[in-house]
């Protein structure tokens, strides 16, 4: 049995100037934990559980202020208050080891919150403003099994079968 754990620390500053509108900052400082569990039952089976967490930052472009449109009933901008999208993780994985080759399965779910998206407005002199939110939040779920068979002569081969299902 085996646990490996880690924490990893980001610190980021953004120092934006755009042409035509007030400089301005952003600073991140975020801590990113994933965890490892392994368990070794015999020299032919493994089962591992982990946990990760990522971070999305958006772009410049997604966060430029600026209207760039040519229309002045329309309006295109980015969104420099957006945050960071998060992403959880969790995988367990299963293999077993035999004569023919190596057999893995195993489920996994993540979990992304404060997701980008693309909104539009109007307001009350019709002009259409498209820009940046933190709207969404996504959630997937699926597994897979998978047959490594073993090598023979200079022939390898592997099937898969996986299947996943997301909801928004």
């Amino acid at each position: 049995l085996s646990l490996q754990a880690g924490l990893r620390a980001e610190q980021v500053r953004w120092d934006l100037d755009f042409p035509g509108l007030d400089p301005f900052s952003r600073s991140y400082f975020d801590l990113f934990p994933s965890a490892n569990l392994s368990w070794r039952i015999d020299r032919e089976r493994r089962v591992r559980l982990s946990y990760s967490q990522r971070v999305g930052r958006p772009g410049v472009s997604v966060l430029d202020p600026t209207d760039r449109s040519t229309d002045p009933l329309e309006r295109n901008v980015g969104n420099p208050d957006l945050d960071p999208r998060t992403t959880h993780r969790l995988n367990l994985n299963a293999s077993w080891s035999t004569e023919l080759g190596t057999l893995s399965a195993g489920p996994y779910l993540n979990r992304t919150v404060d997701g980008w998206e693309r909104i539009t407005t109007v307001d009350a002199e019709g002009v259409t403003t498209r820009s940046w939110e933190n709207l969404s939040s996504q959630s997937s779920a699926g597994g897979s099994v998978n047959f490594s068979f073993r090598r023979i002569g200079s022939w390898r081969g592997s099937a898969n079968v996986s299947g996943s299902r997301s909801w928004r």
